[in-house]
């Protein structure tokens, strides 16, 4: 087996399939408590917050699927990988930071 397909295998079942599995719970069935810290009282619509965030996981699952796929083809360099990368996991955590600002009870 060549390496380049043992890294994808290893990048495709580490990377991509939790983050596409953790954002379906999330966002689909509702399982709020795998979002870290979560609390329903402090957010005004738990439902929608979670569908957010869950979202935005699976998309960060499907980007890191398509980057390590695109490289390990030859479409993408590792410089260009980095940044959609960088790109991907960012999603995530302006999901949050906007469900935080738009959604959150403490804000007055």
């Amino acid at each position: 087996m060549d390496n380049t397909i043992l890294i994808v295998i290893i990048f495709i079942v580490t990377g991509t399939l939790p983050c596409i599995v953790l954002g379906y719970l999330i966002a689909c069935k509702q399982k709020r408590t795998l979002i870290a810290g979560w609390d329903d009282t402090l957010v005004s619509h738990p439902k929608l917050v979670a569908q957010i965030i869950g979202h935005s996981v699976t998309v960060l699952g499907i980007i890191i699927a398509i980057v390590v796929i695109s490289t390990a083809v030859g479409y993408l360099t590792f410089t260009q990988s980095g940044v959609a990368l960088c790109f991907g996991i960012s999603l995530p955590l302006l999901a949050s930071l906007y469900t935080y600002i738009r959604y959150s009870v403490d804000r007055s």
